[in-house]
């Protein structure tokens, strides 16, 4: 089992996210639970969130050998802009641990790379009930292993509707 510890990258990435973190996160309160339940199904509601995804993936890898578990931690931050614009902020934080099935391979446990979406959408629903968002998504490469992740920057559109 290999020791964990984080690069020079994996700590630039986390400062990152920790700055982003506190440049006026505002947070919407819920009047009731059902107002809650439906802003917590909205993915650009303006309300703090950090959920939680656990994966587990078989099989992968050239040799079809790896097994990975992967818990990817997903804080999500409104940004208000003006009264009638918000900027989401959904950053994935994946931890991994993977295991070699042959080889005698040590198990890989670490931070993978960071992906950073940032979604420029309405403050309001629309009289039709559609809520959308649309932005720039971000890959930097923070992977704590080398088998953890890309290795490479990287960078898209992303949208959610």
């Amino acid at each position: 089992m290999n020791n964990f510890s984080f690069n020079p990258r994996a700590i630039k990435g986390l400062l990152f996210l920790s700055i982003l973190g506190g440049l006026g996160a505002s947070q919407a309160y819920a009047d009731d639970g059902a107002d809650l339940a439906q802003q917590l199904s909205n993915p650009v509601a303006n309300l703090v969130s950090v959920p939680f995804q656990l994966n587990y993936d078989e099989n992968i890898g050239a040799a079809e050998n790896i097994e990975r578990y992967q818990l990817n931690i997903q804080p999500v931050i409104p940004i208000e802009l003006n009264e009638n614009w918000n900027l989401i902020s959904r950053t994935v934080l994946p931890v991994n641990y993977q295991f070699y099935n042959e080889g005698g391979r040590d198990d890989d446990w670490g931070v993978g790379d960071i992906v950073q979406s940032l979604f420029f959408s309405p403050s309001k629903t629309s009289d039709s009930g559609v809520t959308w968002g649309v932005g720039p998504a971000f890959l930097f490469p923070t992977a704590s292993e080398k088998a953890l992740g890309a290795d490479q920057y990287g960078a898209g559109p992303t949208f959610v509707v």
